[in-house]
């Protein structure tokens, strides 16, 4: 009867770790279904000749007006003649759902950075961001924390 106690343990264990790699995984395919989607929308943006992003041109009155780039962006052009500005792209921080908190903490790092977020604004999206068994516990370990920080 020991056995098959432990033989069913195992066959437990093993099914949550491939339970935890497909959810894993299926977080990776959302993440690449949305920028898809995102790539998809601006190339029918492209497609339309929308005039929003025309390179700092724009329409006033059926003229079309020159904007002047700014100091910023003149240095940038400068330093980086010959490469195309595609750098801007519409960031979210990612679900966290207990898996792998390492690379997520690198990846909520950097989305902070990039944010410029103030500590408490880091908190707030961390619990935000919090999914199934680590939502009640992320908030437990706030209101437990005398002087909770990012």
């Amino acid at each position: 009867m020991e056995q098959r106690t432990a033989a069913v343990e195992k066959l437990t264990s093993e099914q949550e770790k491939w339970n935890s790699e497909i959810r894993a995984k299926i977080l990776g395919l959302k993440e690449g279904m949305l920028e898809l989607k995102e790539i998809k929308e601006m190339l029918q943006d492209l497609k339309k000749g929308d005039r929003r992003s025309k390179g700092g041109e724009s329409l006033v009155n059926g003229e079309e007006r020159r904007e002047e780039p700014s100091r910023q962006e003149n240095q940038w052009e400068k330093e980086n003649e010959g490469e195309m500005k595609l750098w801007t792209r519409r960031v979210e921080l990612q679900v966290f759902e207990g898996v792998d908190p390492m690379g997520w903490l690198a990846k909520a790092e950097k989305f902070f950075e990039v944010q410029n977020l103030t500590a408490e604004e880091r908190l707030k999206l961390a619990f935000i961001s919090m999914e199934g068994s680590t939502s009640p516990w992320f908030s437990f370990w706030i209101k437990n924390s005398k002087n909770p920080s990012w």
